[in-house]
């Protein structure tokens, strides 16, 4: 018998609103422009292939918002049911801490989505993140 697939860092589980664990992955991730020792919540998510971060991170990603290209359309785009009001596109480079030593993630194409509707988690990383380990 073949051995159980495992996961290449570890992730904590995600509890909903009644307090109810989800399986769905929920990861630490760091903007590579954040500083040292900080990280944010991130839910993988394999069934999207966008990465979403909360609107309100982009200073940390090293992002400019007034500089950013605004993603057209924002009420066709939503996350979690939560339709967006504005939509900024991006790249990003992340970091995902793995005991001593870290998985890079560069150039993930990243929507900037405002309102943020998720309290839990402030990035969902889509499966073109997924991708782009260095």
């Amino acid at each position: 018998m073949p051995p159980a697939p495992t996961m290449a860092f570890p992730f904590q589980e995600l509890s909903d609103a009644k307090g109810l664990t989800t399986f769905r992955p929920v990861i630490p991730l760091r903007p590579m422009s954040a500083p040292l020792g900080h990280s944010e919540r991130c839910l993988v998510d394999t069934g999207s292939p966008n990465t979403f971060l909360d609107w309100r991170l982009a200073p940390l990603a090293g992002v400019d918002l007034s500089q950013a290209e605004k993603v057209p359309d924002p009420q066709e785009w939503s996350v979690g049911g939560v339709v967006a009001e504005e939509l900024w596109g991006a790249a990003v480079a992340f970091m995902i801490p793995e005991g001593r030593y870290m998985i890079r993630l560069d150039d993930v194409p990243v929507v900037f989505f405002k309102p943020w509707p998720h309290p839990d988690f402030t990035v969902v990383l889509g499966t073109d993140g997924m991708k782009r380990s260095g």
